[in-house]
């Protein structure tokens, strides 16, 4: 439950920290203009997220790892990416000196161990240390940069990278190798916050800090758990875990070699411009290309004890159908709206829905009271929670109440602050107690089941969409169908997807609520604190 806690204190720090930085964004001089052709948005918008993500990951790797010796030269490589990305944001280092530190970082990485020994169509032989050093000097940088170019869209490198990030947890955890996946589900939960954020239309942007970040991170994982001498995995899958960002810097090193252009030099060649310009809007290509993304995990999962030759054979395969039929549609300029329909600006939701008045006017205050008695309930009938974790609770229940009336000018921040916690620890605490066993987990199911469809039927009600269902929402779905599939066993007999599954109910109903009136949630507060209490006082 290390990798839940870990994944939940992230994410709850990172939603905490993103507004913070939006706000002090200009004086700290992290905002991206639109300044030349190449970039979609038409505004000013700021790109401190990556700082944020940066920061709570490892504000929450530092408590649940700490100064571990076998990770701290890789603390030391990314913190250097992130010094470097931060610089490159605010005074521009230009491509050679990002190099640079992207070398720098990639070398003490090289120091710590993490090399790829095996390769592709070698067998189990081991590379001799000439070869396999620069090879994965090579990998790093390559992928680091992959995952900054392809972040040109809202949302797409952080979600693309998400789901990479979760399959490394899985293969980590079936390696044995827990301290891995708490790594990737800790910086999956850092996405997952500054996903709420960066859904188009964004808020912020990550920029190079995060961008560089998550590729360098990401590569490090993928050297680390394929390589490990307990993994029976093909060395391809080091290519498929990331297949999204390879393919398309691939595509755009090679169309700007064959145009005899500086392979660095900007341009509207990428995947996702692309697709803009068959006509796909801008939530249906990150969309799209979250699917394809999802295709290349799933093949990898599948695939992971195939021959190398059989793996690359489908990945290629895969590669040579999606941009055959992007190069099909720009050479016919097939479109995917020939021609753009009028919106007339009627409210397309169902009216019938609407004439239940009751419940049209008051579903905040029924979900709010469904959801602060869940918490309540649940937290006093938990049992068999760890000492430390009781203290943790009740410590983190002081803090907020302090936090709570310092900072009553903030009420959704403060409410986010609150109901995520509680809901964390209620869920941790209902998978070691015994109201995760049979009848009573059942039960819980059921009232879950009523939140969530209190939820969708008020938001289906509602006429101003306060509450928007978008592209990070598809991503969620898809990661807990996912879970589901990991065998219970390395769980105690509890399933990560159905735990997935409570956790995002809870959130998705807090925000719900805190989107629609975050000043007059104060039952939503005091149940969220009361829990928390509750928790830490039984032990």
């Amino acid at each position: 439950m290390d990798l839940f806690l870990g994944f939940a204190l992230s994410l709850l720090l990172t939603t905490v920290l993103v507004p913070v930085f939006i706000r002090y964004a200009v004086t700290l001089r992290l905002v991206d203009e639109p300044s030349d052709h190449r970039k979609i948005h038409d505004h000013s918008v700021p790109r401190s997220g990556g700082l944020a993500i940066v920061i709570g990951v490892f504000v929450s790797l530092l408590f649940w790892v700490g100064f571990d010796s076998d990770y701290l030269m890789l603390f030391l490589a990314t913190s250097t990416i992130v010094v470097f990305g931060v610089l490159d944001d605010t005074i521009d280092l230009g491509y050679r000196r990002k190099i640079l530190g992207q070398a720098i970082a990639t070398v003490i990485l090289l120091a710590s161990g993490v090399v790829i020994r095996q390769v592709p169509f070698m067998g189990l032989e081991v590379m001799p240390a000439w070869l396999s050093y620069p090879l994965t000097f090579v990998f790093v940088l390559g992928i680091t940069n992959a995952v900054n170019l392809s972040d040109g869209l809202d949302g797409l490198a952080a979600g693309n990278s998400l789901l990479s990030l979760c399959f490394l947890a899985f293969l980590g955890l079936y390696i044995g190798e827990l301290t891995i996946a708490l790594l990737a589900f800790t910086v999956a939960g850092g996405l997952l916050g500054f996903l709420r954020f960066n859904t188009h239309p964004a808020r912020v942007f990550m920029g190079d800090t995060g961008s560089q970040f998550l590729g360098f991170i990401c590569a490090s994982l993928a050297i680390m758990v394929t390589q490990h001498e307990a993994a029976p995995f093909s060395p391809f899958l080091l290519v498929i875990i990331l297949g999204l960002p390879v393919l398309d810097t691939a595509t755009v090193i090679t169309l700007r070699f064959l145009q005899g252009r500086f392979i660095f030099s900007p341009d509207q060649s990428h995947l996702h411009h692309q697709f803009l310009k068959l006509g796909f809007k801008h939530y249906e290509v990150v969309a799209i290309l979250y699917a394809i993304q999802a295709v290349f995990v799933l093949t990898a999962y599948i695939m992971r004890y195939e021959s190398d030759a059989l793996v690359f054979l489908v990945y290629g395969f895969l590669c040579f159908a999606i941009l055959s039929l992007v190069a099909w549609g720009r050479i016919t300029d097939w479109k995917v709206r020939p021609s753009a329909g009028v919106y007339d600006g009627k409210d397309r939701r169902n009216w019938l829905l609407r004439r239940v008045n009751w419940y049209y006017y008051h579903s905040t205050e029924v979900i709010t009271w469904l959801l602060g008695v869940f918490l309540v309930f649940c937290a006093i009938f938990i049992s068999g929670n760890p000492v430390e974790i009781g203290r943790l609770s009740l410590y983190t229940a002081l803090v907020l109440a302090l936090t709570w009336a310092v900072f009553r000018k903030y009420p959704a921040w403060t409410g986010r602050l609150i109901c995520f916690s509680a809901s964390a620890f209620v869920v941790y605490g209902m998978v070691v107690s015994s109201l995760d066993r049979a009848l009573m987990s059942l039960a819980i199911d059921g009232y879950m089941f009523v939140i969530a469809a209190s939820l969708v039927l008020a938001i289906r009600m509602t006429r101003r969409e306060l509450f928007r269902l978008d592209t990070q929402d598809y991503l969620v779905l898809f990661l807990v169908i996912m879970a589901s599939l990991i065998p219970a066993d390395r769980f105690n007999g509890s399933m990560i997807g159905h735990i997935t599954l409570r956790f995002a109910v809870l959130l998705y109903a807090c925000e719900y609520l805190l989107s629609r009136k975050p000043e007059n949630n104060v039952v939503l507060k005091v149940s969220g604190l009361l829990s928390l209490l509750i928790i830490g006082l039984q032990n």
